[in-house]
């Protein structure tokens, strides 16, 4: 394996955003980096985006014992996964209560969404078969890692109003890529059977559900009174043009979506937001 496709393969990048977006929030909320926080992040998505390509079969057997588990899958996810756990089992004993409240939550959606599970050799049916609960479960679990999770840590004193404005806000971000990672797999899941917003609507309606969700997101910065005061007002800017850089990327996609690197693509607009908020944080 290349070390293109060993990138690729093991969703290091989508681990790394999702760690870069825990870490903007401390910007925004105006609280210093909790790495360890910010390292449960990283740990628990590389989990997840690693275990989402396994399955772990159920069979039914006779005699004494009545079943059987299997995992099955490629070693590297495996062993990323048991990695992920032992670092996680860690990191998590610096959490409070309340944020292992929300691990546990993001956690169970993760696993209904997914469903890695095969009963007699039968693939049990998760959120992500459903058209419009698939990327709308997705968002939440994202916004509730990189948004509730670590605000919780009990360090910030951010307004419960912003809060909620920067949970929406997130939500709707990760959902319009969410929309677009679904032109990706169309083959893939007209094949499988999977009805999603891609298959049902077609290539240009999907894009434009991504545009109003962005447009969506845009507006909730302009119209967040925690941002619009002067000291704010960069960091508003910074996610203004997050947007802008979003709609651009996919845009752009619209022509590689049978690459390989589309993933990468589509998940740089979140390594973009994060680093336009450190820049503007700064400057």
């Amino acid at each position: 394996m290349t070390k293109s496709n060993l990138f690729l393969q093991s969703q290091v990048f989508v681990a790394l955003c999702a760690a870069a977006l825990t870490a903007e929030t401390f910007i925004v909320a105006g609280t210093p980096f909790n790495f360890v926080i910010i390292s449960v992040v990283f740990f628990a998505s590389f989990f997840i985006y690693n275990a989402s390509r396994l399955y772990i079969s159920i069979w039914n057997k006779s005699g004494p014992s009545k079943f059987s588990l299997r995992v099955d899958g490629s070693s590297l996810s495996i062993f990323i996964c048991i990695v992920c756990i032992i670092f996680l089992f860690g990191l998590l004993t610096a959490c409070n209560w309340k944020q292992l409240l929300v691990f546990m939550g993001t956690a169970f959606l993760s696993i209904i969404y997914m469903m890695p599970f095969k009963k007699n050799g039968i693939q049990l049916h998760g959120l992500r078969n459903d058209l419009f609960l698939k990327n709308i479960i997705l968002s939440v679990t994202w916004a509730l890692s990189t948004v509730i999770f670590p605000l919780l840590n009990g360090s910030n004193n951010i307004p419960d109003e912003e809060i909620i404005f920067m949970f929406i806000r997130r939500f709707f971000f990760i959902y319009a890529l969410t929309v677009i990672y679904d032109l990706r797999d169309l083959e893939a899941d007209k094949y499988a059977g999977m009805e999603t917003i891609a298959l049902k609507f077609g290539n240009r309606n999907t894009r434009l559900w991504a545009f109003a969700a962005l447009l969506i997101f845009s507006v909730l910065v302009l119209f967040d009174p925690f941002l619009r005061n002067d000291e704010m007002r960069p960091l508003s800017t910074a996610l203004l043009l997050s947007a802008f850089a979003g709609a651009l990327l996919i845009r752009f996609t619209k022509s590689i979506h049978h690459k390989p690197y589309f993933p990468v693509i589509v998940d740089s607009a979140m390594a973009i937001q994060f680093f336009l908020v450190l820049l503007f944080h700064q400057s």
